[in-house]
């Protein structure tokens, strides 16, 4: 929580997270994405995060990445993942150690995939 608020002192339009909720109690993670989802609201902050979590991050997401060996293999809104069968079984069921990429935005931004996040 401490680099999430010294990272909006400059007041950036993108925030970047990388694992906030890894180590954490799971009463502390729902307080991060709870206050994640305060940000981006009241704050307008677009966030882009990492998150081994991805059926939480993806109930706050607008759209969700998935990268396999570092290259984009599928990208969607939550619901477009949560339904594509493959995407459940390689990533959110029983795989702890797999990554989701999601993207919460409440401004317009382009990501680094050159996609206009809405």
């Amino acid at each position: 929580m401490l680099a999430i608020g010294r990272a909006l002192m400059a007041e950036p339009k993108l925030l970047i997270l990388d694992e906030p909720t890894a180590a954490l109690a799971p009463k502390t993670a729902d307080l991060v994405f709870q206050k994640l989802t305060e940000i981006r609201s009241q704050l307008g902050v677009t966030i882009m995060l990492v998150e081994q979590n991805a059926r939480k991050a993806l109930g706050l997401a607008n759209r969700g990445f998935v990268l396999i060996q570092g290259k984009k293999a599928f990208e969607g809104t939550p619901e477009e993942i949560l339904k594509d069968t493959e995407i459940i079984r390689l990533f959110l069921e029983n795989s702890p150690s797999r990554f989701l990429t999601v993207v919460l935005s409440k401004c317009k931004v382009r990501s680094s995939l050159n996609y206009p996040v809405p």
